[in-house]
């Protein structure tokens, strides 16, 4: 990507300079921590973006500006600038990007504890993934439906909610196996920690029992029967 950038620089061609500097923001802050670095590589795109007029190019840099600012907890920027990509790229009728955009907000409402805002927008990403076919998006989603009920029995004892989140698990654990789409390596360790939380609560022949109701499920099923529950 630097050398993308360097490239970009000699031919003068600001897309390519802006789409680099984002890029390049996202990895290093991922793979290296490194937030004051990838901010200001992102601020100078979107700066380009800004004065170019490249919409789009203005669009990754707030949301990449959110993941900045959720990597270092401050929700309220974050949500700021995931709202303020998903406005722009509204504007210019990338509806896609949108629904990515309100993916983000609802990953970033979960991890902050506001529940009912993630569960509004889990509800609207979840339809609008299967309805273009994102099948790996609507697994995840079904799993942080899972991860939202599970959160909210903090009791040691089992509860309704807990069965809820391990028939979602199970379901999205047997639509991956069917369907191809393992999880990434960060959501895998996540996901078998709240597993494992969920096998020390319920009884063993219980477990089983939901687990083979949830794996037995469709994907229509199983997104139905995440949507009907009020999580109240």
């Amino acid at each position: 990507m630097q050398e993308s950038y360097a490239i970009a620089r000699a031919e003068g061609d600001v897309y390519v300079i802006c789409r680099s500097l984002n890029v390049l923001a996202r990895v290093i802050v991922e793979l290296h921590g490194d937030r004051e670095l990838s901010q200001r590589y992102v601020e100078e795109s979107y700066r380009l973006a800004k004065e170019a007029g490249l919409r789009s190019q203005e669009a990754q840099s707030c949301e990449i500006l959110g993941f900045i600012a959720k990597y270092r907890k401050d929700y309220d920027a974050a949500r700021l600038h995931f709202q303020e990509s998903a406005r722009v790229y509204g504007e210019i009728g990338a509806t896609f990007n949108v629904t990515l955009e309100k993916s983000n907000l609802a990953h970033l409402e979960r991890e902050s504890g506001n529940y009912a805002d993630a569960l509004e927008y889990y509800r609207e990403t979840i339809i609008a993934f299967r309805d273009i076919g994102q099948t790996g998006a609507v697994l995840h989603q079904l799993e942080c439906f899972g991860f939202i009920a599970l959160a909210q029995n903090q009791n040691k004892r089992s509860s309704p909610a807990d069965e809820r989140a391990l028939q979602l698990f199970a379901a999205a654990s047997a639509l991956r196996e069917q369907t191809n789409r393992p999880m990434t390596p960060d959501e895998q360790v996540y996901f078998d920690e709240q597993l494992k939380s969920l096998r020390e609560k319920i009884d063993p022949t219980k477990f089983d029992s939901i687990w083979s109701q949830g794996f037995g499920m469709t994907i229509e099923q199983a997104i139905e029967f995440a949507l009907e529950e009020s999580y109240d």
